[in-house]
C-alpha cells in the first residue's frame, strides 16, 4: 500500500509534464504562425515540432523546483498562467505586424 501512496503523486507530476509540454507546443505554434512565419517567410510549425521545440528549450533553461519553496498549487499556476499570458499578449500585438 505505501507504494501506492507514492505512485499517485508522480503519476500526477507526470500527467501534468506532460499536459504542460502539449500546451507550451501548442502557444509556441500560434505565436510561430503570428509572428514568425509572415515576418520571415518561414513555414508553419506544426504541434509536434512545436513540442519538441519546447522540451529542447525547457531542457536548456531548467529550474530546479524545490517544495519547501514553492506550493504545489503555485506551480501549476505558472505551468498554465505564463503560456496563457504569452497568447494573450500576443493576440494583441499580432494585429499591429
Amino acid at each position: 500500500m505505501p507504494a501506492l501512496i507514492l505512485a499517485a503523486p508522480l503519476a500526477v507530476f507526470f500527467v501534468l509534464v506532460a499536459a504542460s509540454a502539449a500546451f507550451d507546443g501548442f502557444v509556441l505554434s500560434i505565436l510561430w504562425q503570428w509572428f514568425i512565419v509572415p515576418t520571415f517567410r518561414l513555414p508553419e510549425l506544426h504541434l509536434p515540432a512545436a513540442i519538441g521545440i519546447t522540451l529542447i528549450a525547457g531542457c536548456l533553461t531548467a529550474k530546479v523546483w524545490r517544495p519547501e519553496s514553492e506550493a504545489f498549487y503555485e506551480t501549476c499556476v505558472v505551468l498554465v498562467g505564463i503560456p496563457i499570458m504569452a497568447v494573450i499578449i500576443g493576440w494583441v500585438v499580432h494585429f499591429f505586424v
